[in-house]
């Protein structure tokens, strides 16, 4: 679906027409009337940008077509605003580093990036677009689904537990792949996980967005940041502390993740992020078992103890807990060995 752009008339951010109002400084937002100027732009001689197709407050996204394989991509362009921005800039640049390093099914794939130029012309036209003054892009794979939180929206809040594994165990295998080569995601959350079909499977798992991953040793973006990364209601304590941000930390967030998908709620909830972030690192969560009776207990326990306040406590990788999560599930019968997952987690614990 295209959503018409908005704008903020103070910090000139676009925003997609779910936001009413800025998230940035709350001035109502209005309508960006006129074409769009980089419909028809043709990026690296190859990708001729058709429509938009999402919006957020740091980039646009959009589908394009490449002529030469005869198929759709995705576009992601950043914001005019963030040109000269080194915080958007880096955390953009981030993402692309982190997508090209990594190769799995279960990760969106990176196929081509570059900036703008500030003379692009769509076709013949001897004057550029408004707008075109360098901006970074970003070429993937096109992902023509819906994001986890839709689903559970549609689905009245929670999944039943078959649905909520294969879910799970494809991300954990996918972020078992990356803490494999030193990447950690440190943002998973529903929003970043997009269910597509491919062939009779109507819930493949793409994990998208690693612009606030850490990749190897390299944890610049956080010091230029100075602040906590994350959704608070699936962010690890260490992480709602500001502190570094491994391994662990992910398992933290699929196991909120999976607790969310089981249960209709995730393990903490309040009415501002503040207070989520402090249950997050003080309190218990209830059992999983407590608000979903229906899940088996080796399940459930699995889940808290990888919600432990201790990075020490939990697993120390995403194909670890997936390993261990798959193995729990077969044995209390809720889980088929046949789903495709016997290589990467169904071996020797």
């Amino acid at each position: 679906m295209v959503l018409g752009p908005q704008i903020c008339p103070q910090c000139q951010g676009r925003f997609g027409k779910e936001s009413t109002f800025c998230p940035v400084d709350g001035s109502p937002l209005s309508e960006v009337s006129g074409t769009d100027p980089r419909i028809g732009l043709v990026l690296d001689g190859q990708f001729r940008i058709e429509e938009k197709v999402g919006e957020g407050a740091m980039a646009s996204v959009y589908r394009a077509h490449q002529a030469s394989l005869e198929r759709f991509v995705a576009v992601k362009i950043l914001h005019a605003q963030h040109v000269n921005d080194e915080l958007i800039q880096a955390r953009f640049a981030r993402e692309g580093r982190a997508s090209a390093y990594l190769a799995h099914p279960n990760l969106v794939s990176l196929l081509s990036h570059g900036c703008l130029p500030t003379r692009a012309e769509p076709d013949d036209s001897a004057d550029p677009p408004a707008g075109s003054s360098g901006e970074a892009y970003l070429v993937m794979e096109f992902l023509d689904g819906q994001h986890l939180g839709q689903i559970l929206e549609q689905a009245g809040g929670k999944l039943d537990i078959a649905t909520a594994l294969h879910i799970v165990l494809q991300i954990c295998d996918a972020m078992g792949e990356a803490h494999g080569q030193g990447v950690v995601h440190r943002d998973i959350k529903p929003e970043n996980v997009m269910l597509v079909r491919q062939g009779a499977d109507e819930s493949f798992v793409k994990v998208l967005d690693f612009g606030v991953a850490a990749v190897g040793h390299d944890d610049q973006l956080a010091t230029l940041a100075g602040s906590l990364f994350g959704s608070a209601l699936y962010m690890s304590p260490e992480g709602s502390r500001g502190e570094t941000v491994e391994a662990p930390g992910d398992v933290y967030s699929i196991a909120c993740l999976l607790y969310r998908c089981l249960s209709g709620q995730p393990p903490f909830e309040g009415g501002n992020a503040i207070g989520v972030l402090i249950q997050h690192r003080l309190h218990p969560p209830r059992p999983l078992a407590e608000r979903a009776p229906s899940v088996p207990v080796a399940i459930s326990d699995l889940v808290q103890a990888n919600l432990s306040k201790s990075p020490a406590d939990r697993e120390t990788d995403a194909r670890a807990f997936g390993r261990r999560l798959a193995h729990a599930a077969v044995s209390a019968g809720s889980l088929e060995t046949h789903l495709g997952l016997g290589a990467t987690l169904m071996g020797p614990r």
